[in-house]
């Protein structure tokens, strides 16, 4: 274990450094299936489980927690199930009956560039922020891991035809708790924080709507041609050169995508993507947003931003013959839910998840202050998407006026970025 250990150091020192030195970053792959809608089934490798190493040399082999979802589409992240408790070997014997429970927690994974043939690297995150915590409890200790980012995951397409599949794998890496108990037992000081080492592996396969296997595989999508057409006296359609197409919108690293508060307050993101897919021609078209790396600037201070999405989307809705094209923003959440914007003072109120502020973005349509238009040619035709929305609803769902705020917004959503089509 101590090799694999020094292993998971090694990519986390190499991750850090890349970042360091401004590498950029190639882009990512895509999870997707030999057919659509698609299950996609995995369960931990049995000759690892999940496996953790905490300070003084204690171990535990855990049950290891699976992978159940669907695709609708490929799609740029997955997630295991954020219920399950798990039985766990303590290999040390220094106390009995351990259990893993992830408590509403779950790991989201997040493909990368194809690092040689077949290979990809990409990390995981143990999420959503406020989430459980994920606890492994024993009869005299229980740890307790929060919300946490940047796992490094290798990931390796094996097989073909209907019996390819995709294997993530975690070797060794860092993963921060909280121990509840006497020190000598707990591997660290109670109440404080530590580090344990942290093991898994899966193999993931992909069936179709009636449970047939299907190819499953990571791929770094194709350009696919994504294009605004129709002729004079008809209403304008965004289409693509093929059907199914995939459609990826990265903003602008000049024009950030970003919300507007009221006293110089905004919301902005490291990196945001728009994503969607489209089975034909259409004058509207629904985009999930991808974001990582938030921030809140409250007051002239940054302070670090998570996004909670609660099944909401945006649709971008053509409004004009053009061009230009013109149009309009809607956001719909199901059962009456909202995006919510948490902006966190530390990085212990976020483990312990006391936001300084959250804000609300509930269902509201037709918002004008769109700008789309034509770019390139061929496969490589995309669409520039440009907003200037000007009265966006934002309410105040948390956190005191002086800091955060009134209790509504009607705040401009501005910001640009290019829509591609893939395949």
């Amino acid at each position: 274990m101590t090799l694999l250990r020094r292993t998971g150091l090694v990519a986390v020192l190499a991750l850090a450094l890349g970042a360091c030195l401004g590498v950029a970053s190639a882009s990512a792959a895509y999870v997707t299936a030999g057919a659509y809608p698609a299950s996609f089934k995995g369960v931990s490798e049995p000759y690892t489980g999940w496996d953790f190493e905490a300070p003084g040399g204690k171990e535990w082999d855990c049950e290891g927690i699976g992978v159940d979802t669907s695709l609708a589409g490929p799609t740029r992240t997955f997630a295991g199930p954020s219920s399950a408790s798990r039985g766990c070997n303590d290999r040390t014997h220094s106390e009995g009956g351990t259990t893993l429970a992830t408590n509403g927690c779950a790991l989201t994974f997040r493909p990368g560039a194809e690092s040689g043939s077949g290979e990809f690297s990409g990390t995981a995150e143990l999420g959503p922020v406020g989430c459980g915590p994920m606890t492994l409890n024993g009869s005299i200790c229980k740890r307790r891991f929060y919300a946490q980012s940047g796992i490094p995951v290798a990931f390796t397409n094996v097989g073909s035809g209907s019996s390819a599949s995709i294997v993530p794998k975690i070797s060794a890496a860092p993963l921060t708790y909280i121990p509840e108990g006497p020190s000598a037992y707990c591997g660290g000081v109670s109440g404080s924080v530590h580090t344990m080492w942290y093991t898994a592996s899966w193999e993931l396969s992909a069936y179709n709507h009636v449970g047939e296997p299907v190819s499953a595989a990571l791929s770094e999508l194709s350009g696919d041609g994504l294009f605004i057409s129709g002729s004079v006296g008809e209403a304008p359609l965004l289409g693509a050169e093929s059907y199914p197409a995939t459609i990826n919108g990265e903003q602008s690293s000049a024009a950030k995508y970003t919300v507007s508060l009221e006293g110089g307050r905004k919301i902005y993101c490291s990196q945001a993507a728009l994503e969607g897919t489209a089975s034909g021609a259409a004058s509207q078209i629904t985009l999930v947003p991808n974001l990582q790396g938030c921030t809140a600037l409250i007051l002239g201070n940054e302070y670090h931003a998570s996004v909670a999405l609660n099944g909401c989307q945006l649709k971008v809705g053509l409004s004009n013959e053009g061009p230009p094209y013109s149009g309009s923003l809607s956001v719909e959440c199901p059962n009456g839910g909202q995006i919510q914007i948490r902006a966190f003072s530390s990085a212990l109120a976020e483990r312990e998840f006391r936001p300084m502020c959250i804000y609300g973005i509930a269902s509201q349509s037709g918002l004008p202050g769109v700008s789309l238009e034509n770019a390139g040619s061929g496969s490589s035709r995309a669409v520039n998407l440009t907003f200037g929305v000007s009265n966006l609803l934002v309410t105040r769902v948390a956190g005191t006026a002086t800091n955060c705020g009134g209790p509504t917004h009607s705040s401009p959503l501005t910001g640009s970025g290019v829509l591609n089509g893939l395949h």
